[in-house]
């Protein structure tokens, strides 16, 4: 059985990635893009040095990949 994915943390996800690309686009700074789009400092640089979101950082642990569990549901 899938885990059912909560609503806000899929907004927030969102926020982060546009937070992201918007720097990495170089539209704005560091600080900058973690005002404006209101997500949190140490996610932020953390993400940006490679570390995965917590649900894909334990793929290999689990039974079934996140493609295979989308396919079966």
């Amino acid at each position: 059985m899938t885990h059912h994915t909560n609503p806000n943390t899929v907004k927030k996800e969102a926020q982060l990635q546009q937070a992201i690309a918007a720097y990495q686009n170089k539209e704005k700074t560091a600080s900058g893009t973690i005002h404006d789009f209101n997500v949190p400092h140490r996610t932020f640089f953390s993400r940006l040095g490679g570390i995965a979101p917590r649900n894909l950082a334990h793929e290999k642990e689990q039974l079934l990949t996140h493609i295979q569990e989308r396919e079966l549901v």
